[in-house]
Order: structure tokens, then C-alpha cells, then sequence
């Protein structure tokens, strides 16, 4: 996680789909122990375009190029967490992926930072239901689908 002086944390999203489907990767809130999705992607590096950021961290996370990258949306999120407050912009593109194998894998590990998450591919109507617990909530999901 990369923090800026000001305390607001830029992050860039992708949304990736393939046969009707959602690449989401899986986290659990420290507090609540919650599950929930959301998009791959991560932090902007200081002095990095968010549509670089974007491409590098599914490059880090699904050793995949990412093509046809185009910006869907910038929302602001601020939030409670862990006793403090939290604030990020979040640029969110949709993105086709280069390594096609990845369609295949219901589950994809992600190793980062010393820890191991799943990324998994969600059937849109899970998604359309709302059986499928989305974050950050305040960003369109039901416009992208």
C-alpha cells in the first residue's frame, strides 16, 4: 500500500470480463472478517498515469498484458478503517486480457506483499442478484453489467 503525504491513496481498477463473466479477487476485513470482491488492480506509483498503474499491476498480479484499456469511471471513496480514516480516488478501466489461459482458471492465486489471495471469475447474474458481496459499494456495478 502506498500512502501519499496528504493521506489520500490513489488506486487504478480493471474490470475484466470474459464469457459473461467477472474476474473479481477475493479479500476478508480484518475487523468484521467480512468477504468481499472487488476489482484487481492496485496503487498508482507517484509520478505513474493511473492507465500505466492499471496495466503494471495485472502484469504483478495475473502475469497477463492488458489490452483495449479504456477509463470507465473516477470516484472518490472515503471510509472507516481499522480506527482512522481512509480516502482514495479510484480510476476504474475495463480491459481485455492477453494471456487467454487465464480464462480457463476458475481460480487464479495471487501472491503479493507476503500474502496469498484468489482471484476468481463470477457469473454476471450473481452479480446482477446481488449474491455477490461488491466494494468499494459506492462505485456503478450495475451500469457495467
Amino acid at each position: 500500500m502506498r500512502w501519499y503525504p496528504d493521506g489520500i491513496e490513489v488506486k487504478a481498477f480493471c474490470l475484466l470480463e470474459h464469457n459473461n463473466r467477472w474476474l473479481l479477487q477475493e479479500f476478508f476485513h480484518p475487523e468484521t472478517h467480512e468477504r468481499y470482491l472487488r476489482f484487481l488492480g492496485g496503487a498508482v506509483d507517484k509520478g505513474e498515469y493511473a492507465r500505466e498503474a492499471v496495466i503494471r499491476e495485472i502484469r504483478e498480479e495475473l502475469g497477463s498484458g492488458l489490452e483495449n484499456v479504456e477509463l470507465l469511471t473516477v470516484s472518490e471513496h472515503i471510509f472507516p478503517f481499522q480506527g482512522d480514516t481512509r480516502h482514495q480516488i479510484l480510476f476504474v478501466f475495463r480491459g481485455e486480457l492477453t494471456n487467454t489461459a487465464l480464462f480457463a482458471q476458475e481460480e487464479i492465486l495471487i501472491k503479493e506483499f507476503g500474502h496469498t489471495w484468489r482471484a476468481i471469475w463470477v457469473d454476471k447474474e450473481d452479480l446482477r442478484a446481488g449474491r455477490v458481496p461488491l466494494r468499494p459499494a459506492s462505485l456503478p456495478y450495475s451500469a457495467w453489467l
